[in-house]
């Protein structure tokens, strides 16, 4: 009798669920070395692969609204021939030897598919190159891709990419510095609720930048706005680390500053000197004691310091 009940319990749900999904989704098709089969009138897709072959993704996709909850999957099977790491490539197989995915060494970037499968003879696609892509100088955050900058993995937290307010009232900006109040324009802030915890760090990492002897300088706009007084709002940090350069973080930063600013965005920028191979900018952020001290950043710059305002040793504010 309970299994009866429980039974008819998930067939009300099931039914419940249905009725919220949608049915126009694109039609599936059995992946090569396997099979899918479609219930609920064309709504929930079940994959599965033939005998020596392996499933690679989700079994089971629903379509919702017009479109399948995830890609379908496919079947793999080791037997390809091996992909050797280079100087420049670095390829981790996985799944038995049926999925190789590639890192490029850096500055270099990937041309091609970072991951590729094999069906038991051929891989899915060419093998990747690492070419050099000039980077960007100036980056505006309207792109969530940001400009090739990246988030630090092996900070506690990450910053987020977000237009108008932060979640937390009494704190960070309402608007971003590019486009100004009322222009739905982006930037990237570091969030201090819970559960970031005092003193974790935030970090996003710029493409490396050719070596340079001096002539070079670097911009930032930064918001740091929420409770006044000592050690309440958090910390801006700014380096430069070369490629190949360890202990970076615990030398001296380019520039930082700490504690409540003001509702504004303000400017900070610094001469980069001589830097004898590719470098990149790090700029962290850390929390202190109060959750109302969230940090924003935006337009990151590199430019000549002739072709701009600079003026030595002191910070440039400016109210918009």
């Amino acid at each position: 009798m309970r299994n009866i009940i429980l039974q008819l319990m998930l067939s009300f749900l099931m039914l419940n669920t249905l009725q919220v999904l949608g049915q126009n989704c694109a039609t599936l098709e059995n992946p090569a070395h396997g099979r899918v089969r479609l219930r609920a009138r064309g709504r929930i897709a079940k994959f599965r692969c033939y005998r020596k072959y392996k499933l690679f993704g989700t079994k089971i996709v629903i379509c919702s609204g017009d479109r399948w909850s995830r890609p379908p999957p496919i079947c793999i099977r080791q037997g390809c021939d091996d992909i050797q790491s280079s100087e420049n490539i670095t390829v981790t197989r996985s799944h038995d030897g049926a999925v190789s995915e590639f890192t490029c060494a850096p500055p270099l970037k990937i041309t091609g598919e970072k991951l590729i499968t094999c069906d038991g003879t051929t891989w899915s696609n060419q093998v990747p190159t690492c070419e050099y892509v000039e980077p960007v100088n100036y980056c505006d955050f309207e792109d969530e891709n940001m400009c090739g900058w990246q988030h630090d993995e092996q900070a506690n937290f990450v910053w987020i990419w977000n237009s108008g307010t932060t979640p937390t009232r009494r704190t960070g900006p309402t608007y971003d510095h590019t486009l100004g109040r009322g222009g739905n324009g982006h930037y990237m802030f570091m969030e201090s609720s819970s559960p970031i915890k005092e003193n974790d760090k935030a970090r996003i990492l710029s493409p490396y930048f050719p070596a340079t002897t001096c002539g070079l300088c670097f911009e930032l706009w930064y918001h740091m706005w929420g409770v006044a007084g000592y050690n309440q709002v958090g910390r801006l940090k700014v380096y430069i680390k070369q490629m190949g350069q360890t202990g970076t973080l615990s030398q001296q930063a380019a520039f930082q500053v700490s504690g409540n600013q003001g509702d504004e965005w303000i400017k900070a920028q610094f001469p980069v000197g001589e830097q004898t191979k590719s470098f990149r900018f790090i700029i962290e952020g850390e929390k202190l004691k109060s959750f109302l001290g969230d940090i924003a950043v935006d337009d990151p710059k590199l430019y000549n310091c002739s072709d701009g305002t600079w003026n030595q040793g002191q910070r440039n504010f400016q109210h918009l």
